[in-house]
């Protein structure tokens, strides 16, 4: 006798404690989370073959190079990518947090605008971390004495000041348009939530 009064005293007072979304705000935060997991497989699949097709283009006219600056170079480039390869990682590691058509939780929701935050500054150290080895290469690629190309000094500084401004600038905007816009989607309907 007394258990069924526990049962039943139990079923009254359970709480959910991660109330469920509504069916339509589900859908309203899901179409922006499907565009961040579209455009990461588009950058993942695109990353991938850029690093492919620049490592094979650069690496036969190192020929030219003398024997200490080609292995400079090639130690570059595999650091690069093992940043990339790290990058990648942690990028891969949110995508398979950003949840499907399941339901959602606000909490859920919070966990994973927490994780894209901290992918957003994973993403914008990622650019920031290239160019130190960018400037490595560009030293090895024109500068070096010995090499096939070389150029002044002068013209040097100009062409990596310029190609770091590029990089950093050609990452701000790349961010913005393919995640920042939804990840502020996703923010204002949250924040609607609350």
């Amino acid at each position: 006798m007394e258990l069924d009064d526990l049962k039943q005293l139990y079923k009254k007072e359970e709480i959910n404690e991660t109330p469920e979304i509504s069916l339509e705000k589900q859908k309203e935060i899901h179409l922006p989370l499907e565009k961040i997991r579209k455009n990461m497989r588009m950058e993942f699949w695109s990353t991938a073959m850029a690093v492919f097709v620049v490592s094979f283009t650069v690496l036969p006219v190192t020929k030219h190079y003398t024997k200490e600056a080609n292995v400079i170079f090639i130690l570059f480039l595999i650091t690069f990518l093992f940043i990339v390869i790290y990058f990648f990682s942690k990028f891969y590691q949110l995508y398979h947090k950003i949840p499907n058509e399941s339901a959602v939780t606000k909490e859920r929701i919070s966990e994973l605008l927490f994780d894209l935050k901290i992918t957003t500054e994973i993403y914008k150290d990622y650019y920031i971390a290239c160019i130190p080895l960018f400037l490595a290469e560009f030293v090895i690629l024109f500068y070096l004495p010995n090499n096939h190309f070389v150029i002044s000094s002068t013209l040097f500084v100009v062409l990596f000041v310029l190609s770091c401004i590029f990089i950093v600038l050609f990452g701000l905007w790349w961010f913005r348009y393919f995640y920042g816009k939804y990840i502020s989607k996703v923010e204002a309907i949250y924040n609607n939530l609350k």
